[in-house]
């Protein structure tokens, strides 16, 4: 603020003073000269049209300045609500402005980056727990299996397909070491 008086509003400001003082200085003659007070009142309304003028351009001023910056950060903030995390807002050349569009900025770029990386963490974990349930559902295949009677080798093939489909692999081989130190084939897929 106190750099935006100083480079915008200082002349008009001063100005302003001024004529004030003007005001002052021709009604404290007027009043004390009451004789020569008609010879007073054409140079008091110039100079109270003078600072009704500079008031409103001090007001002009302050208001583009203000209303312009507050228009670029409200447009700002409903595109990051609408989630353009993209979206800047125009930095100007000088003044307070300047530094508070480049924080915005930046703070789009923070936002943006740790969204990606929330995104990036988020996949990672819905993987995992997609394996982990479909490690759960081979253990509950496995486990149903073993509590039910039947041949050794068709239980061996039917976890042969399930560990292909676990380790998604192309091609797999059970083999069974028999008593005399030899391998036998049970089951092969691929």
């Amino acid at each position: 603020t106190y750099r935006l008086f100083l480079n915008r509003l200082t002349l008009p400001l001063l100005g302003l003073a001024l004529v004030f003082a003007g005001v002052g200085a021709t009604a404290f003659v007027a009043i004390t000269h009451p004789q020569q007070a008609n010879a007073f009142y054409p140079l008091l309304g110039a100079l109270l049209l003078a600072g009704v003028a500079l008031i409103w351009l001090v007001i002009a001023r302050v208001r583009r300045d203000l209303a312009e910056a507050l228009s670029q950060l409200r447009n700002w903030s409903l595109r990051m609500r609408s989630g353009n995390l993209s979206a800047r807002v125009p930095v100007p050349e000088s003044g307070e402005f300047r530094e508070l569009a480049q924080d915005m900025n930046r703070l789009s770029d923070e936002l943006k980056s740790l969204t990606m990386e929330m995104d990036s963490h988020v996949r990672a974990q819905t993987v995992r727990l997609a394996r982990k349930t479909q490690s759960l559902d081979i253990l509950y295949d496995v486990a149903s299996s073993l509590s039910q009677p039947g041949d050794l080798d068709k239980l061996l093939e039917r976890f042969l397909d399930t560990f292909i489909e676990l380790v998604d692999a192309r091609a797999a081989t059970v083999r069974i070491l028999t008593d005399d130190g030899q391998t036998r084939l049970v089951a092969s897929r691929g």
